[in-house]
């Protein structure tokens, strides 16, 4: 019978910083890239690795000879697994989650390599996880963890003991488990489902509209946004929770509806469609006359 998961290895970056995170599931070309990327580095690496033992090889791509650097200057012996599904169990043994690590292998101690491409993000807390879950399996004390950028040609080193690794991967587990954890706004909002629904992001709103001063009805909203520009506190503050909530109407998807509705034939008063620069199609909404 199929466990129930916890939650996604993957999300563990996200859910370490809040527990109600739960992330999208990107489709975009960088995404596919991607998983492109992940593939060959998978299927390639690990045969020139072993072949680099015995004459030097020619990898055909640039970031698959990033990779087979970072293995050769690991001190890798010995490739122990290659997109291998491991299990995590919490400190009572009971399971909790499940995924597939990159790569493992054996060489001055238990290495653990996680593989990413495009922008660089904190992913240290999956690759924690999967750690843990290695060291539980092959009751190892130590592990030295490989977080590669492989576009960004940077990777960074991590060697962690059983008991570090259990003190924050259980943290995680214990928050998620807790009904009473609250939404928390972190820099991994963007990239979370909840975000529009949100009570953090609500209460954000809420704060939002309250920056700007109370005053009569008979006062603009050009006039009370004066008001603000006098006090450089309430400007900053404002300011601040400006560009987030720039950003939670972006992410609420609603200027991309209007612009397929548009593009489908329905009319929204007072707007219309911009071409792109080519002049082949239609990319966003503006204002008529603007």
């Amino acid at each position: 019978m199929t466990q129930r998961k916890l939650f996604r290895p993957s999300a563990a970056p996200g859910k370490e910083l809040c527990s109600k995170y739960e992330p999208i599931i990107s489709t975009s070309p960088n995404a596919q890239r991607g998983e492109v990327v992940h593939k060959e580095i998978c299927e390639i690496v690990p045969p020139m690795f072993e072949a680099s033992k015995h004459t030097q090889v020619q990898p055909p791509e640039k970031y698959l000879g990033y990779a087979l650097k970072v293995l050769k200057d690991s001190g890798l012996t010995n490739i122990g697994g290659v997109e291998e599904n491991v299990t995590l169990y919490d400190k009572d043994n009971e399971f909790v989650t499940e995924g597939t690590m990159d790569m493992w292998g054996i060489g001055r101690g238990l290495h653990i390599y996680d593989w990413k491409s495009g922008n660089e993000r904190d992913y240290s807390a999956q690759v924690t996880l999967y750690a843990l879950a290695k060291i539980q399996q092959l009751n190892h004390p130590v592990a030295i963890l490989h977080e590669v950028f492989v576009d960004q040609e940077r990777t960074y080193v991590t060697e962690i003991t059983r008991q570090m690794a259990e003190e924050r991967i259980f943290a995680i587990v214990d928050r998620v488990r807790d009904p009473k954890s609250p939404h928390i706004i972190n820099r991994f909002c963007d990239y979370c489902d909840l975000r529009i629904t949100c009570p953090a992001w609500r209460h954000e709103q809420q704060k939002f509209a309250a920056e700007l001063p109370a005053c009569p009805e008979s006062i603009t909203l050009a006039q009370r946004l004066e008001q603000v520009k006098q006090d450089p506190l309430a400007e900053a503050s404002f300011v601040a929770k400006w560009k987030s909530m720039q950003k939670y109407v972006k992410n609420s998807g609603i200027e991309a509806h209007c612009l397929e509705a548009m593009k489908a034939g329905e009319p929204r008063p007072g707007l219309k469609l911009r071409l792109s620069s080519s002049g082949t199609q239609y990319v966003a909404v503006e204002r008529n006359g603007e």
